[in-house]
């Protein structure tokens, strides 16, 4: 997200720019704007989330977490409001006043991404589909993959391109959909293999960017998303094994990649499942717009 920076980062950068010798600095705004903007930049506490800081804290040992002593307080509302997701999420149990992390709340503290991306994650390994877990995060974080035109209409009798390859819609989601889409590229390009540590590698960028042009078209799926979601997989994989309890377990899985996607049936509902159950806070919020009619 682009906004405008404090007064203190403005007055910061003009002396940078003369840290080698004297000189002009030009701004390309007004001083009327300049004096409207913020003195200083709001403290983190206040602007970002604040769910990985908590469930630190939690990992160490701080129980009151609702009225920890933070340098720069965040709003109690969005203090209370993050407390309350985690317990959805199943990372932190609260007893009276007091919080503490449950197993899966320590193990999330460890990895260096977010609480839902890290529960996904921690249980599809746990269910032996860390590849397909690794796909869908990767189609969730990544760019949309299919274009909008190309997105599979179920009952569209119009005449088919001879030159067009159709994609296989899930009945899941069309998230499922690209994770099948990731895993399919991956399988039949041979960009993506394990190696002795149980992590992914791949070709270089410049490999995988001419692949994807050759497989993504006629499918109609962008190569440039395409190139960025496999780079991404193979750095959640990389970071799924360091943390793996069972290296061998997780290598095993990673190398079933040819003829493993499209993913059948039942492993397709059990991702949207895993989805869905590290989303609580959204599911909640349609629940209730669903109840007022809107």
């Amino acid at each position: 997200e682009t906004c405008w920076i404090s007064q203190a980062s403005a007055e910061q950068r003009r002396g940078r720019v003369g840290r080698t010798g004297i000189g002009y600095c030009y701004r390309l705004y007004s001083q009327a704007l300049l004096a409207k903007l913020e003195p200083h930049r709001p403290p983190d506490t206040r602007v970002l989330p604040l769910h990985h800081t908590l469930l630190q804290l939690a990992r160490i040992g701080v129980r009151d977490l609702a009225w920890f002593p933070f340098p720069a307080p965040p709003p109690q509302e969005q203090l209370i409001e993050t407390l309350e997701h985690l317990r959805r999420l199943g990372a932190l149990r609260r007893t009276d006043a007091a919080w503490s992390p449950t197993k899966l709340g320590a193990a999330l503290a460890a990895l260096p991404v977010t609480p839902r991306i890290g529960k996904i994650l921690l249980e599809a390994a746990a269910l032996g589909m860390a590849l397909p877990g690794v796909a869908v995060v990767a189609a969730l974080e990544a760019e949309e993959l299919v274009e909008a035109r190309a997105k599979p209409r179920r009952n569209d009798e119009a005449e088919k391109d001879p030159n067009r390859i159709e994609v296989v819609s899930s009945r899941v989601s069309d998230l499922v959909t690209e994770a099948n889409l990731l895993g399919d590229f991956l399988a039949q390009t041979g960009e993506f293999l394990p190696s002795a540590d149980g992590s992914l590698v791949f070709r270089p960028k410049t490999a995988l960017e001419v692949a994807a042009r050759g497989w993504a078209p006629p499918r109609g799926v962008r190569a440039k998303a395409l190139v960025e979601a496999t780079r991404l997989m193979g750095q959640l994989a990389q970071l799924l094994s360091s943390a793996a309890a069972d290296p061998e377990t997780m290598r095993a899985d990673f190398e079933k990649l040819t003829g493993r996607f499209p993913l059948p049936p039942p492993e397709e509902a059990a991702l949207g499942r895993l989805v869905a159950r590290a989303s609580p806070t959204q599911i909640i919020r349609r629940r209730e717009l669903l109840q007022d009619g809107r």
